[in-house]
């Protein structure tokens, strides 16, 4: 497996995680250890989505890239939604709803980025 697919299997799988520990919140409540948790695996999806963008920059994973580029955004605009919801400037549901929009979003395009990676591997044989 390429270091491109294995990036983006992490970043699958973290914001799959992601996802199961903000369901939580919405089961068990809002809890300061759980906000840890949330935001110690927001970081790693940070740092992985960069991790997954430079590794994308070679000139034949053009498309990898462009896709690399969105999560990241989306990674980006999701923090800043949490963030905003933690400080307490919003307790709106709708806020809650769009931070698990934009999460699933950042799953299913490193899903796309993985499963591209994959094709083209064992195709290319």
């Amino acid at each position: 497996m390429r270091l491109t697919a294995k990036y983006a299997f992490v970043v699958t799988g973290l914001s799959t995680l992601q996802i199961i520990v903000g369901v939580t919140f919405l089961i068990l409540g809002f809890s300061w250890t759980l906000v840890g948790i949330h935001s110690v695996i927001g970081v790693l999806l940070f740092i992985f989505s960069i991790l997954l963008l430079v590794s994308s920059n070679k000139a034949e994973q053009r498309e990898y890239r462009t896709i690399a580029m969105g999560i990241l955004g989306l990674v980006i605009i999701n923090g800043i939604i949490g963030i905003t919801y933690v400080i307490g400037s919003t307790n709106l549901l709708i806020v809650d709803y769009l931070h698990l929009i934009v999460g699933l979003g950042i799953m299913s395009n490193s899903s796309i980025v993985l499963g591209m990676e994959l094709a083209k591997e064992r195709y290319s044989k």
